[in-house]
């Protein structure tokens, strides 16, 4: 008799366990999402005015076409009022050039549904989307947006598709840390999906603030300084200052790979990295100069040959990746010196940033590894002084001919160009 009734006990359980498991089978995604396109939200350009707001979207749009040209990816680009849509069927691609371009803030995959004034098509929608993806073990939330005048609001929307996902999948509403998000953004009559949000660098479209020159060098600072500026819309010219013999092949390679990590964000621009010759101005220093005022005087000369190379560019300032006391080139004191050099302004986008956040950001823009690799560095002052005197500096350079030296240092040599 007890034999019979565990029997009946384990075949309960088993049938609960079935029941529980079809429920599960029921609640479990069962198809990927279907996307039709990617929509393209922008931030800070929508605040310009009218006339500024349309070219930098210009500019924008151009930047985007460029950058999916270049992909060879099938596309069909169309602008609403504060979105861009990308429709195409070849998302994964099109998300990794979208997230390198300047002036976007994030991208989402959407699957598109014609939904007219129905809030009943936005709930089935959601309904059968949060099968796909959300079962019966998860949180979820449903997050809506709505623009123009529809007959129902956006806490409408979320009430309703909102409780459709949840007796649909069982899952419990956690509006404050759920596992798993599904978004809806209603305009024009349509309806968009998605559950990702892919973040892009922001900023302002790449081309619309002119052009300066940067010292670059490939390392993480001068790789930071150019994608930072890039990032505020500036097209930026490298300036590599080669300074064989002192410097030797892997000095050259770093500078080549970190360049060519900045080009993978110049969509809609050209970009060349401009190599001039360091080396003899380097030996005149070394062997006419004091040693301790080499730092000063080699950061000098790098800016009037950059001053020389942004006039022929059309550039309106120069760049550098200078870290306050980083050196002792880099101390309040001394810069203010290197600067007097300078005809034209001079920008230090990581002036007070410390080392970490420069690595964090170099990681981003995955110019670390390169940048960071071990070079044979060019000569510096073997005892440096942390704030030297202009008249100090200006009488040592009268042993050099520096501005012949500048000169011959600008002349056009080779260059290494993208589109």
């Amino acid at each position: 008799m007890a034999k019979k009734t565990t029997k009946r006990a384990q075949k309960k359980v088993a049938a609960k366990k079935a029941d529980a498991t079809k429920r599960e089978q029921a609640a479990a995604p069962k198809t990927k999402i279907r996307y039709d396109r990617i929509l393209v939200r922008y931030g800070e350009m929508a605040l310009k005015s009218d006339v500024v707001r349309r070219r930098m979207e210009d500019r924008l749009l151009g930047n985007i076409r460029s950058g999916l040209d270049k992909m060879q990816i099938k596309y069909v680009l169309h602008k609403e009022m504060g979105r861009i849509f990308v429709e195409t069927r070849q998302i994964e691609e099109t998300v990794g050039v979208l997230t390198h371009i300047f002036g976007l803030v994030s991208v989402s995959p959407v699957q598109t549904r014609v939904i007219g004034s129905s809030l009943e098509k936005i709930a089935e929608t959601a309904e059968r989307i949060g099968r796909t993806f959300i079962t019966s073990k998860d949180t979820f939330a449903l997050r809506a947006r709505r623009t123009g005048n529809e007959n129902f609001t956006s806490k409408m929307i979320e009430r309703e598709a909102g409780g459709r996902v949840q007796d649909a999948t069982q899952a419990r509403v956690d509006l404050d840390n759920p596992d798993k998000t599904l978004y809806v953004e209603v305009r024009q009559n349509k309806a968009y999906f998605y559950i990702e949000e892919h973040a892009c660098p922001g900023g302002l479209p790449l081309g619309t603030q002119g052009r300066v020159v940067i010292l670059f060098s490939g390392s993480v600072d001068a790789a930071a300084a150019a994608w930072l500026m890039m990032k505020r819309g500036c097209t930026v010219v490298p300036i590599y200052f080669e300074s064989s013999p002192y410097t030797d092949a892997s000095t050259d390679e770093r500078a080549a790979r970190v360049f060519e990590t900045l080009r993978e964000w110049s969509h809609g621009n050209k970009m060349s990295l401009r190599r001039v010759p360091h080396g003899k101005a380097l030996f005149m220093f070394t062997e006419e100069c004091r040693d301790e005022h080499l730092d000063v005087l080699s950061k000098r000369q790098m800016l009037r040959v950059a001053n020389l190379i942004a006039k022929q560019e059309g550039a309106r300032a120069v760049v550098t990746g200078d870290n306050l006391n980083q050196n002792a080139s880099q101390t309040l004191e001394n810069m203010a010196v290197v600067d007097r050099a300078s005809e034209l302004p001079v920008f230090r986008p990581v002036l007070t940033w410390d080392k970490e956040e420069i690595l964090k950001l170099a990681q981003r823009i995955g110019a670390f590894e390169a940048a960071t690799k071990e070079v044979k560095p060019a000569p510096r002052s073997r005892r440096s002084f942390p704030a030297v005197r202009l008249e100090d500096i200006e009488r040592e350079e009268q042993k050099v001919d520096v501005k012949k030296l500048a000169e011959e240092a600008a002349e056009p040599v080779s260059s290494k160009t993208s589109s």
